[in-house]
């Protein structure tokens, strides 16, 4: 089958609007404003941690409770869901709790041996259920932000142990803040 010039066009003309039209339908949900918290979340947190380890702790587990309380509100407040977002937050609200429990049987079976480490396991597992939720909705964004989170993780974690939590705080939390912005920009 020979296409012509003007239905090749046409055919790349009709993907064009379905991808804007998915942009749209992320953007008009949750995603952009979780990410922008959970990314300020992190650069806070991080901080904290780089500046003291017990202080910063306790700083980042109450930013935790916040972030928790704010993301429920965040969700319950959300937009009216389209179909494919609704089935993509039900598949998120199924692959949270699940994964949640494997980190907590895996973080017993491994016991992390330090702060750092456990910050790193944190962090991978957080950046896998990203992963894992991309594949699963085919959503590719959320594979490549699980993805550059992991990979930053790990070179934080081996190349720059000393200023680990700074740097966790400026390129994990910076990419999922500006993972954020940039979603918002879809609309």
């Amino acid at each position: 089958m020979n296409l012509t010039s003007e239905e090749a066009q046409a055919g790349l003309d009709v993907i064009r609007q379905a991808q804007n039209r998915f942009k749209k339908a992320i953007a008009s949900g949750c995603s952009s404003h979780l990410c922008i918290l959970w990314g300020l979340i992190c650069i806070l947190g991080f901080t904290g941690l780089q500046i003291s380890r017990y202080w910063g702790g306790l700083f980042y587990a109450g930013l935790d409770i916040v972030g928790i309380i704010l993301t429920i509100a965040i969700v319950r407040r959300g937009p009216t869901r389209s179909a494919f977002q609704s089935d993509t937050s039900q598949l998120i609200h199924r692959v949270w709790p699940a994964l949640l429990i494997y980190a907590f049987i895996w973080a017993w079976m491994l016991k992390p041996s330090g702060p750092m480490q456990a910050c790193a396991y944190v962090v991978t597992v957080c950046g896998f259920a990203f992963v894992l939720i991309g594949i699963w909705s085919r959503v590719s964004f959320m594979v490549c932000l699980g993805s550059a989170v992991t990979l930053l993780i790990l070179i934080g974690y081996y190349g720059l142990p000393t200023y680990f939590y700074a740097w966790t705080a400026l390129f994990v939390g910076g990419t999922v803040l500006g993972t954020g912005i940039y979603i918002r920009s879809w609309r």
